[in-house]
C-alpha cells in the first residue's frame, strides 16, 4: 500500500496549496495554557470512534528563527484520556541531538486536570524531578516524563521548547495519530536566507495550507539587515485514528504528515545593512555571501558513504578478512558456489547483536574476531569477503518496515536504518542477509521487505526492488483412526518452506522439548492433542518436515 496522495508543498522556499473557501472560517488554534473547556472535562467517550482510548484535543507546533539564527521549535499538546489503555499517551519522550549541545530542550511544563467528586477542577502540576534526561546512543539523548494523577476522564497538557543551532534540524510534523485528533496545527516563520522543500503525505487534505509574507530586521553578518520572511500555516481538523492493520508496513507510511528539509542557505536580498561603530549606525553594502547547497544528490551520498571509515572505507581493507575469504572458497570455482560458501560461513559464524544501523563502530576485523556484530557490521563484512574473492558486491541501504518508506526526493542517509549485501551474478543481482543462522541468506528478514533499497556504488548508484525470494509455505497431512470414544490416533506430517520453515525452526529451538513444540505450535488448533513422538527432518536450508505420532 502507498499513501493515496503525496502533495508537494514546497518549491523555491516553500509554496503551498491554494487556500480553500473553508479556510476563511478557520481562526487561530483554540488552545491557551490552562484554559480547558468544561465540555472536554465532562467528555466520557468520543462518539465518532467508540474504540478510542484517548483523543488528541489540540496539538500545536511552531518553528521560528531568533536573532543569531538559532532555530526554535515550540510544542503545546492537550489530550483527553478516556480509558486506562490511554495512559500510554501521558508518557512523553523528546529526542534531541546532544553532541556539542547542538540541540537543547527547555521550558518543559505539564499538567493533569480532572473533575473531582464535588465537580470542581483538580489540577496537578508536573514535578521537575519527574523529568528524566536519558542517553540513547552517546550522540542522541531524550527527555522523558509522565504526567501525574492519571485516571479515565483526565486531560493532560504539556509544552516544551527545542532550540537548535542549525537550520537543518527542522522537525517533521504528524497531523494524524493512532487515536483521533480534533485539531493539529503547524506554523513556521522562515527568513529568506533558508530555502526548504517540504512534502505533505497521506490521504487527508489540510483544512489550511497558506502563507503570509512580511518584512522585519534581524541580526545577520555582524549587522542589522532588513529580511523578507514568510509565515506558513497548516491545519488539519478531525483527523481519524490511523491504527496498524494486517499487511501494513507501518502506520507512519500512511499518516498525514509534513516533512520539511533544508535545501539551501543563501544571502539576503537586501543590498545593504546597518552596522554600529563608534556609537553610530552606518549603512554599509552587504559583501558577497556564498550560497551553500545543503541538499545533495544520491550520487554524492554514495560517494561520501564509500569514503567514510564507518562504512565503505572498511571494505577490502583488512588482510585477515581477505585471507579468511580466500581459505573458505579454496577449490570452489563458480561465482554461485563462492557466494554460497561465504554467506553460509558468515550466517553460521557471526552472531547478530540485535542492533540495526547504517554506520559501524569498529573495524571489520575486530567484529570478525569477536564473532558478533550489528546488522551493518555483518553486511559490510559479507560484502568485503565477496569482493575479496573477485565477486561484484555492494552494500545496500534499506529502511525496515517499522522504520517507514523512503522518499527518494530526500537524498539523506537518515531515511535508512539497515544494510544488506548485494552481489551481481550472471543470472542477475541477489540481495543477502546473514543475521540469522536458521534462515537462508537469500531469504531476507520479513522486516526488510519494504519496497526497495539503495545500492551504494560510486559512481552510478542505483535502486533495487526488494522482492521475497520465497513465500510462507505450510502443508499438513493427517492419517488417523477415530474410535467409538471419539479419540483420534495416528500420525501427522507437517511440511514447511520459506518463512514458515524459519518460524518453526526458531519455535523448535525455543521449546522445552520437541513434543511440547509439536503440541503448542504445529497442533495448536487441535484441542487436547498429545504427541507420543516426533521426528524432525530438514530436507535443505529452506524446508522442514515434522513427522508425529499422535
Amino acid at each position: 500500500m502507498r499513501p493515496l496522495s503525496s502533495l508537494v508543498l514546497a518549491i523555491a522556499m516553500i509554496s503551498v496549496a491554494s487556500p480553500s473557501a473553508a479556510q476563511d472560517e478557520i481562526g487561530e488554534i483554540p488552545l491557551e495554557w490552562g484554559e480547558v473547556p468544561q465540555a472536554h472535562l465532562e467528555m466520557e467517550h468520543y462518539p465518532q470512534d467508540s474504540s478510542a482510548s484517548a483523543v488528541v484535543l489540540a496539538d500545536y507546533g511552531r518553528v521560528l528563527f531568533e536573532d543569531g539564527f538559532d532555530m526554535v521549535f515550540e510544542r503545546h499538546t492537550r489530550i483527553k484520556i478516556l480509558t486506562e489503555a490511554g495512559y500510554d499517551w501521558a508518557t512523553i519522550r523528546i529526542p534531541y541531538y546532544a553532541e556539542d549541545r547542538t540541540q537543547r530542550v527547555h521550558h518543559i511544563r505539564g499538567r493533569t486536570y480532572f473533575l473531582n467528586d464535588a465537580g470542581a477542577v483538580a489540577t496537578y502540576e508536573l514535578n521537575s524531578e519527574a523529568v528524566f534526561d536519558e542517553d540513547i546512543d552517546g550522540e542522541w539523548r531524550r527527555m522523558r516524563f509522565t504526567l501525574p494523577a492519571l485516571r479515565p476522564g483526565a486531560i493532560i497538557e504539556y509544552r516544551y521548547t527545542v532550540a537548535s543551532e542549525h537550520p537543518s534540524y527542522f522537525p517533521d510534523w504528524t497531523f494524524q495519530r493512532s487515536e483521533p485528533v480534533l485539531w493539529s496545527e503547524f506554523q513556521a516563520d522562515i527568513p529568506e536566507m533558508y530555502s526548504y522543500v517540504s512534502v505533505f503525505q497521506g490521504h487527508l487534505t489540510p483544512d489550511v495550507a497558506d502563507q503570509e509574507p512580511y518584512t522585519r530586521q534581524m541580526n545577520w553578518g555582524g549587522g542589522r539587515v532588513r529580511v523578507q520572511w514568510a509565515r506558513y500555516r497548516w491545519v488539519v481538523r478531525d483527523a481519524p485514528a490511523l491504527r496498524a492493520e494486517p499487511y501494513m508496513t507501518t502506520p507512519a507510511d500512511f499518516q498525514a504528515k509534513l516533512r520539511i528539509q533544508l535545501a539551501e542557505i543563501r544571502r539576503p536580498s537586501a543590498s545593504t545593512m546597518e552596522v554600529r561603530a563608534s556609537g553610530r549606525l552606518h549603512t554599509v553594502p552587504i559583501t558577497d555571501f556564498p550560497q551553500q547547497r545543503w541538499m545533495t544528490t544520491w550520487n554524492q551520498v554514495a560517494e561520501e558513504l564509500m569514503d567514510w571509515k564507518e562504512f565503505g572505507g572498511q571494505i577490502g581493507r583488512h588482510r585477515s578478512v581477505r585471507e579468511l575469504a580466500d581459505s573458505i572458497v579454496a577449490g570452489v570455482t563458480t561465482p554461485e558456489q563462492k557466494m554460497a560458501a561465504l554467506t553460509d560461513y558468515v550466517r553460521t559464524t557471526m552472531v547478530w547483536n540485535g542492533e540495526y544501523g547504517v554506520l559501524i563502530d569498529r573495524d571489520l576485523d575486530n567484529a570478525l574476531a569477536a564473532r558478533q556484530g550489528s546488522s551493518a557490521e555483518i553486511a559490510l563484512l559479507l560484502v568485503s569477503m565477496l569482493r575479496d574473492v573477485g565477486l561484484e558486491a555492494h552494500p545496500v541501504l534499506i529502511s525496515t518496515r517499522s522504520h517507514g518508506r523512503i522518499e527518494d526526493m530526500y537524498p539523506l542517509v537518515s531515511q535508512f536504518n539497515d544494510v544488506l549485501a548485494y552481489v551481481e551474478l550472471d543470472g542477475g543481482g541477489v540481495l543477502l542477509d546473514a543475521t540469522d543462522p536458521m534462515r537462508p541468506c537469500t531469504l531476507l528478514p520479513e522486516g526488510a521487505l519494504n519496497d526497495r533499497g539503495f545500492v551504494v556504488r560510486h559512481p552510478d548508484p542505483y535502486w533495487v526492488a526488494i522482492v521475497p525470494a520465497d513465500a510462507y509455505r505450510h502443508q499438513g497431512y493427517l492419517d488417523g483412526t477415530l474410535d467409538t470414544d471419539g479419540q483420534l490416533t495416528g500420525w501427522v506430517e507437517s511440511s514447511d518452506g520459506g518463512y514458515s520453515a524459519v518460524k518453526n525452526r526458531h519455535a523448535l529451538d525455543e521449546a522445552d522439548s520437541p513434543e511440547e513444540f509439536a503440541e503448542t505450535v504445529l497442533l495448536h488448533d487441535i484441542d487436547g492433542a498429545l504427541v507420543d513422538s516426533i521426528t524432525a527432518v530438514q530436507d535443505d536450508v529452506a524446508t522442514n518436515r515434522f513427522q508425529m505420532a499422535v
